[in-house]
């Protein structure tokens, strides 16, 4: 990877950590081992690497301030919010990431053929044939588009 990309990375990065956990070096040195850990293989892996790191930043940080006393139920709220979305963020970006690194095999298709839905019967409950009874089958299959409809279900007289 090009050091001269790496290092204003690692420089943008450093600065959002929040305010309050690390400065200076200790943020580079944070920056910098995240964004290693991510093995980017070129420039564009370790931008979205740089995001998702971000995120998870924004993730923690939205947790902290939420966890702080004194705080109103809607401010609270809207942190934790805003800290689930960013832990999103980060998580649809490692997946994205780890498929482009590591794609899995498709799965083969089966080769037995699924059963047609005319073979098909779903589960009938024991109340409903009480209730609802329904039309004979001959009636449905003698019909076509341009008879009127008839009712499909026969209520008990």
């Amino acid at each position: 990877m090009n050091q001269s990309f790496l290092d204003p990375l690692v420089e943008m990065l450093a600065r959002t950590v929040p305010a309050g956990a690390l400065q200076g070096k200790d943020a580079r040195a944070l920056a910098r081992t995240l964004l290693e850990a991510w093995r980017p293989a070129d420039a564009m892996e370790a931008s979205m690497a740089a995001r998702a790191i971000a995120a998870f930043f924004a993730a923690m940080d939205g947790f902290a301030r939420a966890a702080r006393p004194g705080l109103d139920d809607a401010s609270v709220v809207r942190l934790r919010g805003n800290a689930v979305a960013a832990g999103r963020q980060f998580d649809g970006l490692l997946r994205t990431i780890r498929r482009q690194t590591h794609p899995q095999p498709r799965k083969a298709v089966s080769a037995t053929k699924s059963r047609p839905a005319a073979e098909y019967q779903p589960p009938v409950p024991d109340w409903l044939p009480s209730v609802v009874r329904p039309a004979p089958a001959a009636s449905l299959r003698d019909s076509t588009a341009l008879m009127a409809p008839g009712p499909t279900v026969l209520v008990p007289s």
